[in-house]
């Protein structure tokens, strides 16, 4: 589905899950990752897993957040 060919709903709903997109890309992913690298008690393969989901929870949403951004905006653009 594209953004130009959302309804103003639909893309208000976009525009509702950014904010998660960003509590993930600020909150999620540094929590994932301070516990991989921060807690000693879990175990090794337990840290490495934390730290891969930290890092590609951030990598994806920040993908994720630059691409419905700019589509959104263009949408803006074209309403216009």
């Amino acid at each position: 589905m594209s953004v130009f060919d959302s309804s103003v709903a639909e893309m208000d709903a976009l525009a509702a899950t950014q904010k998660v997109r960003l509590f993930d890309i600020y909150a999620l992913g540094p929590v994932l990752l301070f516990a991989a690298t921060r807690t000693k008690p879990l175990g090794r393969w337990t840290r490495r897993t934390l730290f891969v989901a930290g890092v590609m929870t951030i990598v994806y949403n920040w993908k994720k957040y630059r691409t419905v951004e700019t589509d959104l905006k263009k949408a803006i653009q074209n309403v216009q």
